[in-house]
């Protein structure tokens, strides 16, 4: 799995200012009050996710899941859910 750069307030790349100026755009429309947002971008092997309106991240990525459900049933697939354990190479 490819390693996550984690990072909060200014945006430190190209993806990282789209996504912060289509957050900016968003919280300007009259209509946006109360209403949580989730910003996607990929570009090749780059991605980059911006949230606005969440409490925790955590609330983001269950809402993520309820949307990915949704998404699968419209086009008629049950989405199914495991939890897998992390196996730390050096405990062996």
């Amino acid at each position: 799995m490819p390693e996550v750069d984690v990072s909060y307030g200014e945006p430190r790349d190209r993806l990282g200012r789209l996504a912060n100026d289509l957050l900016e755009h968003f919280r300007a429309m009259p209509d946006a009050d109360g209403v949580q947002v989730i910003v996607m971008l990929c570009q090749g092997e780059h991605r980059q996710t911006a949230l606005d309106g969440f409490e925790e991240s955590s609330e983001a990525l269950v809402e993520l899941l309820v949307h990915l459900r949704a998404i699968f049933a419209a086009n008629g697939t049950e989405m199914a859910l495991a939890a897998v354990p992390r196996t730390d190479p050096r405990a062996n």
